[in-house]
């Protein structure tokens, strides 16, 4: 595979009620304490892939974790791919189950963001193109707000 992947943000998930709300929801815990260290735990990744096709696979994409075996470290979740200057959405899953590919077919340059739990800036993040170093999480600018809709995994 040719291509590079480079981060281009870390971006924290702001803790508004709704998203408290809906982790609550989603677990049935009765943990505030512990509902917010986990919505304090999440950032929103974004990546510039540049790439000869659609070599770039979001299956992929992982932060190792050395307390964990790798098949429990976390993975990019709820993905959606933006345009290279990330301005405009070009494609995006809203169920984690779709099975329809990706086409990003003819795009050599493209953004990636996704969300990661448990996100540690010390640890670098694995994709396809080689590993990525990790940023320290910033505020969600104004430009994904419109596009970044978290909702927590079962």
């Amino acid at each position: 595979m040719s291509g590079t992947a480079s981060i281009v943000g870390a971006y924290r998930l702001p803790p508004t009620e709704a998203v408290i709300q809906s982790v609550f929801d989603r677990w049935g815990s009765t943990d505030r304490a512990e509902v917010l260290d986990f919505v304090r735990s999440i950032a929103l990744v974004e990546v510039l892939v540049r790439t000869e096709g659609n070599e770039f696979d979001m299956m992929d994409v992982v932060q190792p974790n050395a307390e964990l075996r790798e098949g429990l470290w976390q993975a990019a979740y709820d993905e959606f791919f933006l345009t290279a200057d990330g301005s405009r959405v070009l494609d995006v899953k809203t169920d984690v189950l779709d099975p329809r590919p990706y086409d990003l077919s003819g795009l050599s340059e493209f953004r990636v963001a996704f969300w990661l739990h448990d996100y540690d800036p010390a640890s670098p993040i694995r994709t396809s193109f080689g590993d990525m170093e990790c940023p320290s999480v910033e505020e969600l600018p104004p430009r994904l707000r419109e596009f970044a809709h978290y909702s927590p995994p079962d």
